[in-house]
């Protein structure tokens, strides 16, 4: 049987009540179904582009069995100070066995190990009886300082939503316009930004805006959240991250909802749409097609919906 070789190997893991927007995500990412915690692709993505990466597996070498891959290792001479070699769980394998192998991969390999500060990160796994071996790169959770800054607000999109609608909404393209029509303290604007995205945001209460920019500064962004009413926005952008408003510091009605997704449609190919209620009926009538759409796990205040429309 021939192997089928993919460059890379992403690990992932969600709770439950993640579920639907991992798929979500990992479905726009690799533009297929997620089936397992894992996805082989060619694709390349940082890790910490998402919550729900482990690590990412840069493959090098691979084979059906861990003695014929510690000889291509050791045939191909490669040469490393200050190594380490992680095991990636996948198939079932005993403790001693994985040792094992990690000890056989370790022995094919010129140069020292280092398991404290190792300048060479290298794993290991095995998948559906095939080994593979190659360059470690581990999400290292980065995200999670962003939690903290000078202005948050209760009902704000927490951080790691607010990354995932991100990569929904660019599918890995870096050469897009993102636009947020209604920022709030500019938690998405903020997390595309990390991600080197080209993206703006609009924020109609003068209040917000300003602590959004001073969010921006906080983390060294320029300031690019304008305090300005979105259904008078005249430029263009590709896709438009939607989380509309719910009324808490901003009055919002039906009608101004409907008008924010209709604007959006007139300045926009795409949208990510984040609301507490279904509102299919509203975005078609606006003139966008919805192309996936979830529902996410209910919170103790209400439950969110999110569509991709086009």
């Amino acid at each position: 049987m021939e192997l089928l070789f993919k460059r890379h190997i992403y690990t992932i893991n969600y709770k439950s009540k993640e579920k639907n927007l991992c798929e979500l995500e990992m479905k726009s990412l690799f533009n297929e179904p997620l089936i397992n915690k894992f996805v082989f692709s060619d694709t390349l993505i940082d890790p910490n582009d998402s919550v729900f990466f482990k690590s990412r597996l840069d493959v090098m070498y691979m084979s059906k069995s861990i003695d014929e891959l510690s000889r291509i290792i050791e045939e191909s001479n490669l040469t490393l100070d200050g190594y380490k070699i992680t095991y990636i769980k996948n198939d079932v394998i005993e403790y001693e066995k994985r040792l094992e192998a990690m000890k056989k991969i370790g022995n094919s390999i010129e140069g020292n190990f280092d398991l404290k500060t190792p300048k060479h990160s290298l794993c290991i796994t095995r998948i559906d009886n095939i080994w593979y071996f190659g360059k470690y790169i581990k999400n290292n959770s980065q995200w999670v300082q962003r939690k903290t800054k000078p202005y948050n607000y209760s009902i704000a999109l927490d951080i790691s939503l607010a990354k995932s609608l991100v990569n929904i909404a660019s599918k890995n393209r870096k050469n897009i316009k993102i636009v947020d029509p209604c920022c709030g303290i500019g938690t998405v604007v903020i997390e595309g930004l990390v991600m080197n995205l080209d993206i703006v945001g609009y924020e109609i209460n003068s209040l917000i805006a300003r602590h959004a920019n001073e969010n921006l500064r906080h983390f060294g962004f320029d300031e690019v959240i304008k305090n300005k009413d979105m259904t008078i926005v005249k430029e263009s952008y590709d896709v438009a991250i939607i989380d509309l408003p719910y009324g808490m510091y901003t009055p919002t009605t039906k009608n101004l909802q409907t008008d924010i997704i209709r604007k959006s449609r007139d300045i926009t190919t795409e949208a990510v749409i984040v609301s507490k209620e279904q509102i299919d009926t509203i975005i078609t009538e606006s003139g966008y097609k919805i192309a996936d759409k979830v529902e996410l796990a209910k919170t103790r205040t209400f439950s969110r919906f999110i569509y991709l429309c086009k």
